[in-house]
């Protein structure tokens, strides 16, 4: 009597490699998948830090260069925390008192006297908010030193960034 075997099944080394195999593709695309988020998460904060940077810069920019003027009495310059106070005019014909201020870790605008807001993202930190006041005998104007900071999801590291502009103000 004559026994016929099929094989209906892979051999245990067959088995062993093709699991290899599987495992080493996985961890390949685990870790890429890993630096893709990683990537993103730094791409994100460095977006932010910008969008800030931007949002406080072009405002004390635009008021800057509307201004009549600087309230001396009323602004502080080369400290790390500064504050400005501007005399701008308004659509009545009147002026307004703009003042700019870094507090908590944000950069604040109050308009006669009136909290507005913080110019801020909540996501990002304000580290240093220096404010020079250049008075040449020609021209005035403020230059804006801006430092933020922002951690990274998911990772214990601090981003650190600086922005600067000079304004100056129009007669």
């Amino acid at each position: 009597m004559k026994r016929s075997f099929l094989n209906k099944g892979f051999t245990l080394v067959e088995t062993i490699a093709y699991m290899s195999l599987l495992i080493l593709i996985s961890v390949v695309v685990i870790q890429s998948m890993v630096s893709l988020f990683s990537s993103y998460s730094q791409i994100r904060v460095s977006q932010d830090m910008e969008t800030t940077a931007i949002q406080v810069l072009d405002k004390i920019s635009r008021d800057v260069r509307n201004a009549t003027a600087i309230v001396e009495n009323q602004s502080s310059f080369n400290i790390p925390e500064s504050y400005v106070t501007l005399s701008v005019p308004n659509t009545l014909g009147g002026s307004d008192t703009i003042k700019y201020y870094a507090s908590a870790g944000r950069v604040h605008v109050d308009r006669n006297g009136s909290y507005l807001g913080s110019l801020s993202l909540p996501s990002i930190t304000v580290n240093n908010f220096e404010l020079r006041y250049i008075n040449g005998t020609s021209t005035k104007a403020i230059k804006v030193l801006l430092g933020v900071q922002s951690p990274i999801r998911d990772n214990p590291g601090v981003v650190y960034e600086n922005f600067y502009t000079t304004v100056q103000m129009r007669d």
